[in-house]
């Protein structure tokens, strides 16, 4: 099951919106990229719903918060397709705040592999953090670090990757 990628596709939405929620710029200006409703309300208000999903799959889990972490993933596949039509090579995702990731072709596929990750998941039910280590404490520890983990992998592939990738083309061209 895929419970465990789940949760840290959750985790990692959460951090993010934290991270909006403190520095709202580099997320107004790939609003502005795309030609959407900007501001640091805008943000923060979006902010909020994507960390009340995130904690809900954490906390609550269940079909409801899987299936609004999936179609929230699959509204950053559209959004990052807009952000770079309209902006270029030069789009940002906004996704981090202050972060700037690159809004490129990576950032498109581990959104839609999220999407689909947590689709896959709704097949059985979709525990919560806590109903997944009920019976199990003494794997509290390795799971809450390999969620962790997953989640700081998969921030990796959207912001750290696409720039080493790029760095490398420049090198080898």
């Amino acid at each position: 099951m895929l419970v465990g990628p789940v949760h840290a596709v959750a985790l990692l939405l959460v951090a993010a919106a934290v991270a909006k929620l403190r520095d709202p710029a580099s997320a107004t200006r790939a609003l502005a990229d795309a030609k959407l409703p900007t501001g640091a309300l805008v943000v923060r208000a979006v902010s909020v719903v994507e960390m009340l999903v995130g904690a809900a799959v954490l906390l609550v889990g269940g079909v409801v918060p899987a299936v609004a972490l999936a179609l929230l993933h699959l509204a950053f596949a559209a959004f990052i397709v807009r952000v770079r039509r309209a902006a270029g090579a030069r789009a940002s995702c906004g996704c981090f705040g202050g972060d700037d990731a690159p809004a490129g072709r990576l950032h498109v596929v581990v959104n839609l592999v999220a999407a689909g990750a947590v689709a896959a998941s709704l097949a059985g039910s979709l525990p919560s953090v806590p109903s997944v280590l009920a019976d199990r404490l003494v794997l509290a520890l390795p799971y809450a670090a390999t969620v962790a983990g997953g989640a700081w992998a998969i921030g990796l592939c959207l912001t750290s990757l696409p720039v080493l990738l790029a760095a490398e083309r420049r090198v080898t061209a």
